[in-house]
């Protein structure tokens, strides 16, 4: 048997035929799967690298090719072989280029999320937002990369997760502090923070403001998203009023709500703090979306437009509006006259302008049956 033949290229290197065939098949602006499966069954070496130190891996997604990267996968392609760029990954190439569904591929089959990842998207929205103020180019444009920021920031956190759980219980509150504020942004994000939980209800009580706070978000995110409703409503209760505020913020973000909330919800409504009674107010406003009757609260979020503070009166208004926009006129209609006099005369610009809102849709809108 005849050894390989091999062809003095890209500079002092030299590889066989067929690697060169693999390369190039890869690196084909069309996606060429035929030529890569030719390639490699003529036996290519999957992890060969061109001049510019990229495999056929790094190049398949730079284009964007999901069925070849697929392929080279398969192959045994190395997933976090450094390349050209000061060793960027195939991850990096395919985030850099706004390929989702070829890196969607290599996070499936566990490549990481690399700092080099997380700077060249940040440089990208950094970009997009000065080009933006030019007029260069389109908000949507703006929002889309930094969707993709957060997505590959939130897998970050999902592979760091398992690691950073000790830290937790760490004997120093600065790092007992990042490390929740990691946790409670992996469980915002919809991340399963089980590994997590049991470590939280005892930071609930942590002698660090920012601690207990993001203590509390991350795990009414974990309990509201396990349907574990007794338990929130526990932190509901929590004697301090910044826990409870955390845990009524995140709620929204749940996007999950249950009948038991009403009584917790009933009493926040009418807590001594006045940030708690606002974020209350709001949560109120987004149960009919997750399919909660919330009539039974509306004596008393009638009665919060009249609050003597106006962060309350806020919250409140802006819950009607939420009610107005999805059409739930029985839930407007008992409000209006406070509405109308608030609209009128509330001396809070925002909670004029929230009441307005009502009262002008719900003139316009058709009487119910």
């Amino acid at each position: 048997m005849f050894p390989p033949r091999t062809s003095p290229t890209f500079g002092s290197k030299f590889l066989t035929t067929t690697n060169e065939q693999l390369l190039k098949a890869a690196s084909d602006h069309n996606g060429d799967l035929a030529g890569v499966s030719r390639a490699l069954e003529r036996g290519a070496d999957v992890n060969a690298k061109d001049e510019y130190n990229n495999t056929a891996l790094h190049s398949a997604a730079l284009w964007g090719h999901a069925d070849v990267v697929k392929r080279l996968l398969e192959a045994g392609a190395g997933i976090e072989s450094p390349g050209s760029g000061g060793g960027l990954t195939p991850l990096a190439n395919a985030a850099s280029h706004d390929h989702y569904e070829v890196a969607k591929i290599l996070l499936d089959h566990g490549a990481r999320v690399t700092n080099d990842v997380l700077s060249i998207l940040q440089t990208k929205v950094n970009i997009m937002e000065e080009n933006y103020e030019a007029g260069m180019v389109t908000e949507e444009g703006v929002k889309h990369w930094k969707a993709m920021y957060d997505f590959f920031g939130t897998q970050r956190i999902k592979q760091d997760l398992p690691g950073v759980v000790p830290h937790l219980t760490s004997a120093n509150p600065d790092e007992r502090r990042a490390t929740v504020a990691q946790v409670a942004e992996g469980a915002h994000h919809g991340l399963d923070i089980t590994v997590a939980a049991p470590h939280l209800p005892a930071l609930l009580s942590d002698a660090d403001q920012d601690t207990r706070t993001d203590a509390a978000r991350a795990l009414t995110y974990h309990l509201a998203r396990a349907g574990q409703w007794p338990q929130v409503g526990e932190i509901l209760s929590f004697t301090d009023a910044r826990v409870r505020l955390a845990a009524l913020e995140a709620l929204p973000w749940a996007k999950r709500a249950d009948t038991l909330l009403l009584q917790s919800l009933g009493d926040l409504l009418q807590d001594s703090d006045a940030e708690v009674r606002n974020a209350a107010a709001i949560a109120v406003g987004t149960l009919p979306g997750n399919g909660i009757d919330a009539t039974s609260l509306l004596p008393r979020m009638i009665e919060l437009l009249a609050d003597s503070d106006s962060i309350a009166r806020r919250g409140a208004a802006f819950a009607f509006c939420m009610f107005s926009r999805g059409g739930l006129h029985e839930y407007c209609s008992p409000a209006l006259p406070t509405l109308r006099s608030v609209a009128e005369n509330d001396e809070n610009q925002a909670v004029r302008r929230f009441a307005d809102y009502v009262v002008t849709a719900e003139g316009a809108a058709p009487e119910s049956d």
